[in-house]
């Protein structure tokens, strides 16, 4: 078992080995590969690698900016919430290479990113994160960390930066 804080999150870099990374989601597998270095490159996503001493690549996240519309929100998650746009982080995509499955680096880099998200509320203000979850496992994962479900997209998920704030800060 891997030790995490032999570990360290760092931002993209190319000279990281990423054809070897395996998740076991296709998705995810193909993004790091074939395009997380160009929408790097071009501010599309901003992609965070988790790396060893060594420099073996254990997991990665990608962040971008989005939206929430007041009508996708929950009916319970709508008071005192104005009825345009809100901004957001999105979460695009979250993976762990299988060498390093249930040893808690998903939520290493889970809660990394939720620290960027508080560094955006700082600083500009973000009413939430949202993540795409690409199957049934990847839902639970974030349903775990108080992630809410929209009631119209079954993979999308949110969870308010109050929530956020409240456990971090």
């Amino acid at each position: 078992m891997a030790n995490p804080l032999d570990f360290k999150i760092i931002t993209f870099d190319s000279n990281i080995d990423r054809v070897s990374f395996d998740c076991l989601v296709e998705p995810l597998n193909d993004y790091l590969k074939k395009f997380a270095k160009n929408n790097h490159a071009k501010g599309i996503g901003k992609t965070f690698l988790l790396i060893d001493s060594s420099k073996n690549l254990a997991g990665y996240y990608t962040v971008s900016m989005a939206e929430i519309l007041y009508d996708n929100l929950p009916e319970s998650s709508r008071k005192n919430i104005p009825r345009y746009p809100l901004p957001a982080m999105r979460i695009g995509r979250l993976a762990v290479d299988k060498k390093y499955h249930g040893q808690g680096f998903g939520g290493k880099l889970l809660v990394d990113a939720l620290r960027r998200a508080v560094n955006l509320f700082d600083d500009i203000r973000i009413y939430s994160v949202l993540v795409d979850a690409k199957n049934q496992n990847a839902i639970k994962f974030y349903e775990h960390y108080g992630f809410i479900k929209f009631h119209d997209r079954s993979n999308t998920l949110f969870l308010p930066m109050q929530t956020i704030l409240k456990a971090l800060k």
